[in-house]
């Protein structure tokens, strides 16, 4: 028997909505034995383990599990009912347990209930150990291992006033979490959030515990209130104290005046002799004291939290019933006047049943830090439990504690839901947090980078004190590892499961992907929505978990699904001749107009048309009046800024680059049903996958991209996730044959670097499609692209591609045609020598490549088109003017030129040396000095002849050499070479 994984789901999951140990237990060569088939085993176990004898199991009854042993059940079953009961001899009683086999034979997933995780882990090793000693016949001492647990227990359980919190807090509905162990608790979300440490709340002044701390000052100002207290003053010597003590009257105490734990009170002292005797043992503890009138009683601890005596402690007795509200009403007035929430006031008095003022009582400190575990004792009045006590001071109605919750899962389309559902709440709370695969953000501030769709972030955004609300994106793989990071949400959207994603040897179906993300709908409370997508039956299935009511949404309203719900006077969002509808019942609100989405694009892009339909309804769940949704969807813009990578829509050179993440097969085929609209004739594309997706998924994506793209240049780089280098490029191979449309296939290491090359392939008019692995750099990338020239384009202007070049110094007279290596640039008409051909600057990059041009030491750029088109040769037609700190390189003609020539460059006037190109030279001029070693390698009479056109940062390298003098550029004249 072997534990392949533990995990401890905290937040609700997939088995239930409290914390469980979910462990695959491997049976290895147990996997086909029963209880039954093991001789002497049952009675074994229950020497062990007498008190299974109360598990009901599935029967229902107790004694129940006893009968499935004597009927025969494997040994995972009981493994699960033997940690449960371990659990319970340890001090932590629980009973949920589950027991499923997993899609691998003799594997079983096994699942437990537990309260202390430390213990429960330590359980389910010692339960192991046990139901194998069963099984082998060898001894096993219960009690010393029970005992072992119990000490783990004791070890980390939290204190008994941080116990009483956090069961005050789940009877009243209070989110709680434990800080620290020491007790710190967090109660309540973001910016309804509280502190509790002990007795202190994060409304415990500073200043205020400074007074307590200071006797004489606290009862001066008690004094100013009119509560009874000693009179007294603080003394420094002997004869100071016998002067006190004739002052204030006889009989007197010392009473410390610092309020300390383990202080001494020295006292009565009836005669002037014993003042002086006493002060002895004042002095000797090196402390500071006061003389006090003596108050004659018994000492009672009452427990003031907000405007009420919650509890009266008599050393261990607790007599809160028997509190005189006179004295009540004075310990809160002393604890008000000093400035404390909570306090203990220690009063004196001979009858707590009487006031002070009857009875010479007297108020004669106040702790700003409480003891609270003198108050844990149970009352035998109507005292109301501290731990109640304390939450219904911070929180005057439950609900309070939280802000608006709301998850999203799916297949498709999270990211960008959860982005504007984010944007659609700050129309009223703001600032919202936000999570999604890009990072943790408040607001438009982005406070972590990666994928932080998973609990751990979610947590983040919970306990920062701003967030107003928070939408959390919820991914599959954060509820397997350990469950939601919030106990209950207002709000589920479920986008879509499709043909899911990520599928996995366990969760292998899209139906298995589809319970898995339920689990935010079954964490819904009881008057909150799910937001499902009617259009996908896994998706509306999910509405027989949610505890709340249902939102379905659609673009058409006519599924019966939707229907049906309005029908039954449910609600539903849908779109009608371009509008969105808001439907209830019978009645209908027409929200906005799609034309005034620019997500949607007027509502030609459906995927997007859906995601504002989900994001609308979690808006409308959530009560945001229907102005403030419709400012909301009109200003989300649909650019890199927004949505990076979710169809952004740029124009680089005359390329129409749509940037998406579109990663799986459902995805691909809603972004090439709307890319099939677009009218470009060339279409490339740069993709790739994770190693984690099956064969059979990248595959298919490969055969959807093989029947629309005419080039598409795969790259591997970050995610291959246990995949041997080019194993995932060989299986997209594979589709591409299949698809029957792509002629040219490439295969390059690196994200960036496939994007560089896709782009220096294409020609303007060319559509590129570009899936980024990694959405920062990826973006960061396109920038540079457009600070170059480029620009965010909306969907009317990709629809209408450019034919011709027109960016700034692209130059007209230059056309890109298929050459004998690929892409080249052709001369358009004709030119003489010495004009200038083309100019333009590019993004700058550190990283050298084949297609970038050295412009300084250790610096290069991306060229945009048409002169990343210029191939090399040993005899050029043109020559390139790259001058130090000149953002602008311009391209001129060595000699004369007719319509129809290839333009190319000598690569080594401005490559101090090469990395890519280590090949023999393929120019095939007659002049081919056969290899290409970089600038130094470059002949003297060539150095001579090319000049200017040898670039500045090499010719300040080199050797003094002729230079001629640079001349008006339309009269520039150089000789060909023979």
């Amino acid at each position: 028997m072997e534990f392949l994984r533990t995990s401890a789901l905290r937040g609700p999951n997939l088995w239930a909505r409290f914390p469980v140990l979910e462990v695959w237990v491997d049976l290895q060569d147990l996997k086909e034995k029963s209880s039954v088939d093991i001789p002497g085993f049952i009675d074994r176990l229950k020497a062990f383990l007498p008190s299974l004898a109360a598990h009901h199991c599935s029967v229902g009854e107790p004694g129940g599990f006893l009968q499935r042993l004597d009927r025969g059940t494997y040994l995972a079953h009981i493994l699960e009912h033997v940690v449960l009961e371990l659990q319970g001899l340890a001090g932590t009683p629980v009973t949920y347990g589950k027991t499923r086999l997993s899609n691998t034979d003799g594997v079983y997933k096994m699942v437990v209930r537990y309260h202390a995780e430390e213990m429960a882990r330590a359980a389910l090793e010692t339960g192991k150990a046990l139901v194998l000693a069963a099984v082998h016949d060898t001894p096993f001492a219960v009690s010393a291992e029970v005992a072992k647990l119990e000490a783990i227990y004791a070890k980390h359980r939290p204190t008994p006033v941080v116990e009483e919190f956090l069961r005050a807090a789940k009877q009243r509905r209070v989110p709680a979490r434990l800080l620290d162990v020491g007790g710190l608790l967090q109660l309540g979300f973001g910016s309804r959030q509280r502190r509790l440490l002990d007795g202190q709340t994060d409304a415990s002044s500073a200043v205020a515990n400074g007074i307590a701390y200071d006797r004489e000052l606290t009862r001066q100002m008690l004094q100013s209130v009119g509560v009874p207290v000693p009179t007294g003053r603080y003394v420094s010597s002997a004869a100071d104290a016998l002067a006190a003590a004739e002052e204030v009257g006889l009989p007197i105490v010392f009473r410390p005046k610092y309020v300390v734990a383990q202080e001494a009170v020295f006292g009565p002292y009836a005669t002037l002799a014993e003042v002086e005797a006493g002060y002895a043992h004042v002095e000797a503890t090196g402390c500071s004291y006061l003389v006090d009138t003596h108050v004659a009683g018994e000492e009672y601890r009452l427990l003031v939290i907000g405007p009420k005596v919650v509890a009266v402690a008599k050393g261990d007795a607790d007599v809160t019933e028997l509190l005189h509200p006179a004295i009540a009403e004075r310990a809160v007035d002393a604890a008000s006047v000093v400035g404390l929430d909570v306090a203990g006031v220690v009063v004196l008095a001979k009858d707590i049943s009487k006031s002070l003022e009857d009875q010479h009582g007297a108020v004669v400190t106040v702790l700003g830090q409480p003891d609270l575990a003198i108050h844990l004792k149970p009352t035998s009045g109507a005292a109301q439990p501290i731990g109640l006590a304390m939450i219904d001071h911070l929180y005057e109605e439950p609900a309070e504690s939280r802000i608006p919750i709301v998850a999203v899962s799916g297949t498709n389309g999270k990211t960008t839901t959860t982005r504007m559902t984010a944007h659609l709440l700050s129309q009223v709370y703001a600032p919202v947090g936000m999570t999604c695969t890009e990072g943790i953000y408040l607001g438009d501030r982005r406070i972590a980078k990666g994928d932080c769709s998973g609990p751990k972030s979610a947590k983040v955004i919970l306990q920062h004190s701003q967030p107003q609300a928070a939408v959390f994106e919820t991914a599959r793989g954060g509820i397997l590892r350990e469950g939601l990071g919030f106990d209950r949400c207002d709000v589920a959207i479920v986008t879509n499961i499709g043909a899911g994603d990520h599928l996995s040897e366990d969760i292998d179906t899209p139906e298995a992907l589809a319970y898995v993300k339920s689990t935010i709908v079954w964490a819904v409370k009881e008057t909150g929505y799910a937001v499902l997508n009617a259009h996908d039956p896994l998706v509306v299935e999910m509405a027989q978990w949610c505890p709340g009511q249902v939102i379905y949404f659609a673009r058409d309203e006519n599924l019966p699904v939707i229907q049906e719900h309005l029908e039954k006077g449910g609600r539903a969002v849908f779109v009608r001749n371009n509008d969105i509808i808001l439907g209830e019942g019978n009645q209908e609100t027409l929200l906005e107009t799609l034309d005034k989405v620019p997500l949607t694009h007027g509502g030609k892009v459906g995927f997007h048309v859906e995601n504002a339909l989900a994001s609308a309804a979690a808006g409308w769940a959530l009560g945001i009046p229907t102005a403030d949704l419709r400012a909301g969807l009109e200003s989300f813009l649909p650019g890199m800024d927004k949505v990076p990578a979710r169809f952004n829509l740029l124009d680089i050179g005359g390329v129409t680059v749509v940037l998406d993440y579109g990663h799986n097969t459902s995805a691909l085929a809603k972004l090439l049903e709307v890319l099939g609209n677009f009218p470009h004739k060339h279409r490339s594309a740069v993709y790739s996958a994770a190693g984690d997706r099956r064969d059979q998924d990248i595959i298919e994506q490969g055969e959807i991209l093989g029947k629309f793209f005419d080039r598409v240049i795969l790259y591997e780089d970050t995610y291959l996730r246990g995949r041997e280098e080019g194993e995932i490029s060989s299986l997209f191979g594979k589709g591409l044959n299949q698809g029957g449309r792509t002629a040219d296939i490439r295969t390059i290491k690196g994200g960036m670097l496939a994007i560089e090359i896709a782009l220096a392939a294409c020609s303007p008019g060319d559509l590129l499609f570009v899936q980024p692995d990694l959405i920062d750099d990826g973006v960061q990338l396109l920038r540079k692209f457009l600070g170059a020239g480029g620009k965010e384009i909306r969907l009317e202007e990709a629809l209408r591609p450019k034919v011709a070049l027109d960016s700034p110094g692209s130059g007209a007279g230059v056309e890109v045609h298929e050459g004998r290596l690929g892409k080249a640039a052709v001369a358009a008409r004709a030119f003489r020598k010495g004009d200038p051909i083309t100019h333009g600057f590019g993004p700058i990059t550190k990283q050298r490549s084949m297609h970038t041009i050295q412009i300084d030491r250790n610096l290069h750029m991306i060229p945009p088109s048409p002169m990343r088109f210029l191939n090399h040769s040993c005899e050029p037609n043109c020559g390139i003017l790259i001058q130090t700190g000149v953002k602008n390189l311009e391209v001129h003609a060595l000699r004369d030129l007719e319509p129809g020539e290839e333009l190319t460059l000598d690569y080594e006037t401005f490559e101090e040396e090469f990395e890519a190109l280590t090949g023999p030279c393929l120019c095939n001029s007659p002049g081919c000095r056969g290899r290409l070693r970089g600038n130094k390698s470059l002949p003297p009479e060539l150095r001579e002849y090319y000049g200017i056109y040898i670039a500045e940062h090499l010719r300040k390298q080199a050797e003094p050499v002729h230079v001629p003098a640079p001349v008006e550029k339309k009269k520039l004249a150089l000789a060909g070479v023979k």
